[in-house]
């Protein structure tokens, strides 16, 4: 009790009424997104391994590779992401209270104040809602970089295997297709 005596009403009632909606809604969305492109990864990963063997070795090599190459970034989001939503909730706070407290702030001629502190506690969000678009940045290029590396190179080998006649171009089409889907989807993920 004494913690939450300490606590402005705004950020109380966001808390209470907004971290649990919002937590039930990500997690949702986020299960539904991750079983659905896990499915289709697996999908492309059978398909391409059946069209051509050393798809089954491919797919998972690149996987964990982009997982390694991503995974330190990870934290890193988490934490800023985490930083983020507290200066949401300080900027809700300190909007509530403006509005609870509007007759004494208009009686007060408090209104300088209260705009100012609303424009700080929106900066403060602008720069952390920067700091963790960057590090989600730093993880699509690294996944990207990995992902259409692999396209490039089954684009290369394609094509040689093609002209060498130990790959049908049939089939280099289809591993093109699945390729490209299993890139997407790991990326997604």
């Amino acid at each position: 009790l004494p913690v939450l005596e300490e606590k402005a009403v705004g950020e109380m009632v966001d808390r209470v009424d907004d971290d649990a909606r919002q937590l039930g809604v990500l997690m949702r969305r986020t299960g539904w997104q991750l079983d659905h492109a896990v499915l289709r990864s697996v999908l492309a990963w059978v398909v391409a391994g059946l069209t051509w063997w050393p798809a089954w070795f491919a797919f998972p090599l690149v996987a964990v590779l982009a997982a390694v190459l991503v995974r330190p970034l990870t934290r890193v989001i988490a934490e800023r992401k985490l930083a983020e939503e507290a200066a949401w909730s300080d900027h809700s706070a300190q909007l509530e209270e403006a509005v609870a407290g509007r007759d004494d702030v208009r009686s007060s001629l408090g209104q300088p104040h209260v705009v100012r502190q609303y424009a700080l506690r929106a900066r403060e969000v602008l720069r952390r809602v920067a700091a963790t678009c960057a590090a989600s940045t730093q993880v699509g290029i690294r996944t990207g970089l990995v992902l259409h590396g692999m396209l490039a190179a089954l684009a290369v080998a394609g094509a040689a295997l093609v002209g060498g006649g130990r790959l049908g171009l049939a089939e280099l089409v289809t591993l093109w297709l699945l390729v490209t889907t299993f890139a997407g989807q790991l990326s997604n993920i």
